[in-house]
């Protein structure tokens, strides 16, 4: 059998396309053609420690591998993960998938890719426009579980037939993006008004539409509501049951009407009243604090009004904030849904959405290593025991999407730095000086 899987090294400055084949036939003999680089043909060796620190034996077939172009010199370790994914592929261990497949990566003996400064990969997709599928794993055994499920749970083709919009954020953005998709956790946005939050929530619309297989309500209420007309039976509320409520530039609604929102977000609901919340905000009353590109005409009495009206109550219903900021990262939709896919299937096995999970779940089903119970333990003594339970639905998603069985101490912290914390006199902080989390696939 014949396997092939594409990727790209820079030669002379220049990306170069190289596509690996691998035949694997009856024998034991293993031979490489296209290089003459030690590094390279080494290749091997760490994928055979790679292979069996996820429980494989090397493949007891005659393999022979070419890396073409042939004539061009080739040399690094940024190969070591297409070499792998196409031995799997070869010798049965995985099926072909209908599509190309394209992937970059060094290994280290454990499997694990190399930190992107390493190997020349960061350089390699510095050169990418588009990055493609399979350059946001971590792991051999992540990359060749996608392959494997991408079909059944990703629904590629289905996926990329939509016209998904051509969007860049920030890294951190797009993890936040993520978490509310896959994990169901309200969300408080917070954005100069160049920043595009209405994109942001069609974009999730649409996304939780394709995780669900079905058409879902999206509400966008505009105007100045009353507090019974927003929770009337007809109202804004109780139409978005089921969906996504997206309220934007939230300072401009009354602060009875958020106080209700906080206090019906607080309130004990069953399942069938769940939806995805939105509120975003400009970071003050002219939108400009903190922006680089032009002032603030906010006066301090001014500022203090806007935080005040987003009360304690309010941020503490959140469980998550964040700043949008300008990026260059575009999506890579279909593995964004399959990553989401696959942490909804794990949520599904517990019953429920991480966001939804009531404390016995949490204590049940919610696995803390020991670094994170104890990270976990410390911020419940400062913030309080509800802000506790806020914290774990979120690092429980973070694992979730990172694919492990345990919350590791690197998922509570992403979870204390996206948190609605709030401090005795209110809002503790302001969203505008907050630290931009880091990714936990990163680290």
């Amino acid at each position: 059998m014949i396997a092939t899987v594409h990727s790209a090294l820079l030669h002379g400055g220049q990306l170069t396309a190289i596509r690996i084949e691998v035949s694997a036939e009856p024998g034991l003999k293993f031979q490489m053609s296209g290089t003459r680089d030690p590094v390279m043909r080494e290749a091997p060796d760490r994928i055979r420690a790679a292979f069996q620190s996820m429980g494989w034996r090397w493949p007891g077939k005659r393999i022979t591998m070419l890396l073409h172009p042939l004539d061009m010199h080739k040399s690094g370790a940024t190969l070591d993960l297409p070499m792998a994914l196409a031995i799997a592929m070869a010798t049965a261990r995985m099926p072909v998938p209908p599509h190309h497949v394209w992937a970059l990566g060094a290994l280290n003996l454990s499997g694990r890719l190399c930190q992107p400064d390493k190997g020349g990969v960061a350089q390699v997709k510095r050169s990418i426009r588009r990055l493609p599928p399979l350059t946001a794993v971590n792991h051999v055994s992540q990359a060749i579980d996608t392959m494997k499920h991408w079909g059944q749970l990703a629904g590629h083709d289905a996926v990329r037939k939509i016209a998904w919009p051509d969007i860049a954020w920030d890294a951190s953005t797009w993890l936040v993006f993520e978490l509310v998709a896959s994990g169901g956790h309200p969300l408080l946005l917070e954005g100069h008004p160049d920043q595009d939050k209405v994109a942001f929530a069609h974009a999730l619309h649409k996304v939780l539409e394709v995780l669900h297989k079905r058409q879902l309500p999206l509400r966008e209420p505009a105007g100045m509501l009353s507090v019974k007309a927003f929770f009337s039976p007809s109202g804004e509320w109780d139409q978005s049951t089921g969906g996504l409520l997206f309220v934007n530039q939230a300072q401009v609604l009354p602060a009875s009407i958020l106080s209700a929102m906080g206090q019906a977000m607080m309130a004990t609901h069953s399942p069938a009243d769940r939806r995805w919340l939105l509120l975003a905000r400009n970071p003050c009353a002219c939108g400009y604090q903190g922006s680089q590109s032009q002032a603030c005409l906010c006066t301090p009495s001014a500022l203090s009004a806007h935080e005040r009206k987003f009360n304690v109550t309010l941020l503490q219903a959140f469980h998550l904030m964040h700043v949008m900021e300008a990026g260059k990262v575009k999506a890579q939709w279909d593995e964004l849904i399959y990553r989401c896919k696959k942490a909804r299937a794990v949520q599904a096995k517990r019953g429920v959405l991480n966001a939804f999970a009531s404390k016995s779940v949490i204590q049940s089903h919610f696995q803390l290593a020991p670094s994170a119970h104890e990270a976990m333990l410390k911020e419940g003594l400062r913030q309080g025991q509800a802000h506790l339970w806020h914290l774990c639905r979120v690092a429980r998603s973070a694992a979730d999407l990172d694919g492990t069985k345990h919350v590791l101490g690197r998922h509570v912290a992403l979870a204390v730095s996206l948190s609605a914390r709030v401090g005795p006199l209110g809002p503790g902080r302001s969203l505008s000086t907050s630290q931009a989390p880091r990714n936990p696939r990163s680290q």
